[in-house]
């Protein structure tokens, strides 16, 4: 199912720095007193509400804020994605209730720490800059969960028993009373007895990786939109995007740590089935993708569009592509790679997310593309830009952006060098007049 945004009024933000330094977001107009947000709603499908301590529950939408020690609660077509500062996410499942116990950061020094409790059903968390040098906590009822550098899906299954699920980055720990196993290979698990029993249980194979995958869709499925949404692609970028002077720049990515590269798997199980589940969304083989573009300034790969863009780089650096809307129609990039607007004649649509291990053109370069086509795709501007969470080799990897707003006819480039962290300019295009 995928996931997007409408428009709802920004609130106004301020960052304040405590006695440790420690950079935490308040909500100057929160609807309880003294409520801390520690984070946003990068999407939300129907069904799913948060509530604060003694507070009532409310319904949570594309945008909100979170708060600490909000629980999160998704119904049986709920599915919600949250966002923090540090670039970690969380993915709450259908049927799952989730407890933000704690979340404090420190831009300056990238730490912090990151705590939530799994009181029902499944969450994926995909650990952001935090997890470079601390673990993230999950806690359930009878486990305890540290993700370092990576990604893993936490899962309570019938009789009381839980599976941990490491997808990527260095290792997720999972202790419980004197019993504690370290997971280091990508697609390992561990499963946790309702007594308390840790035990290894080795790798996925390809039915349990789909099963995990999943769990993170409603059972309606099929890409239907959510029934309620709220919030412009402008509040997502200022919720996640203050830098510790209080000013914005361009929407963070929250791609998380870079997840492994492949590795000497079992035949039935493959690292890339397991990216796939860890972005929440299986997509193609790249070798797969559409054929030909329109303009040769376009590498052969992602498919032509009336409005076009199109990243590449030449190593192994996860880059991401994003693409704002224009009339507040929401933002595309790996975690909402569809959205469906201008009342359902046009629909903007992300490829595929390339972390950096799959070269589409020998013999080195790697691409992504977001296009847009449809019946009636609307006059605007489209503002494209680049975001860098993980860079490899040299410290610093040079990207080249070509895009289009007329189907291919004129093509605008941008050539840029980002290091880890970083963000290009808003790379703004216009629509052209309509075909």
């Amino acid at each position: 199912m995928n996931l997007f945004g409408a428009h709802s009024p920004l609130r106004t933000f301020r960052v304040i720095s405590g006695s440790a330094s420690l950079v935490s977001l308040f909500l100057l107009s929160a609807p309880f007193a003294d409520a801390q947000e520690i984070g946003v709603m990068g999407a939300a499908n129907p069904d799913l509400t948060g509530t604060a301590p003694s507070a009532q529950p409310r319904p949570l939408l594309t945008g909100d804020a979170v708060f600490s020690d909000d629980d999160i609660v998704s119904g049986p077509d709920g599915l919600g994605f949250a966002m923090f500062l540090d670039q970690t996410s969380l993915t709450i499942a259908p049927n799952s209730r989730i407890r933000l116990d704690k979340y404090v950061y420190d831009p300056g020094t990238q730490t912090g720490d990151v705590q939530v409790s799994l009181l029902r059903g499944a969450v994926r968390m995909i650990g952001g800059r935090i997890t470079k040098t601390n673990e993230a906590t999950i806690r359930t009822a009878t486990a305890t969960i540290g993700i370092r550098g990576g990604a893993a899906t936490v899962e309570s299954m019938d009789g009381g028993a839980e599976r941990v699920t490491l997808l990527g980055g260095e290792y997720a720990r999972v202790s419980a009373g004197a019993d504690e196993v370290y997971i280091s290979r990508p697609g390992g698990y561990a499963r946790v007895g309702a007594g308390g029993d840790v035990a290894y249980g080795g790798l996925l194979d390809s039915a349990t990786a789909a099963e995990i995958a999943g769990l993170f869709i409603t059972p309606g499925g099929g890409g239907a939109p959510p029934a309620r949404t709220a919030a412009s692609a402008g509040r997502l970028a200022e919720v996640n995007s203050l830098t510790p002077d209080g000013i914005s720049r361009a929407a963070a990515s929250t791609t998380g740590l870079f997840l492994d590269s492949a590795r000497a798997l079992d035949d039935d199980f493959n690292v890339t089935t397991v990216n796939e589940i860890a972005q929440g969304t299986m997509f193609s083989d790249m070798d797969t993708l559409n054929d030909l573009a329109d303009n040769m300034d376009f590498v052969d790969v992602g498919g032509a569009g009336v409005v076009r863009g199109q990243l590449t780089w030449a190593d192994d650096s996860d880059l991401d592509l994003h693409l704002i809307l224009p009339n507040d129609a929401g933002e595309v990039f790996f975690a909402n790679r569809s959205i469906t607007f201008n009342d359902g004649r046009a629909v903007a649509t992300l490829d595929a997310d390339n972390l950096g291990g799959v070269i589409n053109v020998a013999p080195n370069k790697r691409v992504e593309n977001i296009v847009v086509n449809g019946e009636s795709v609307p006059r605007g501007t489209y503002v494209f830009f680049v975001d860098a969470f993980s860079i490899r080799g040299n410290g610093a990897t040079d990207y080249t952006l070509n895009a289009t707003g007329d189907n291919g006819r004129t093509t605008r480039t941008q050539r840029g060098t980002l290091r880890s962290g970083g963000q290009g300019p808003n790379f703004p295009i216009p629509r052209g007049p309509a075909d």
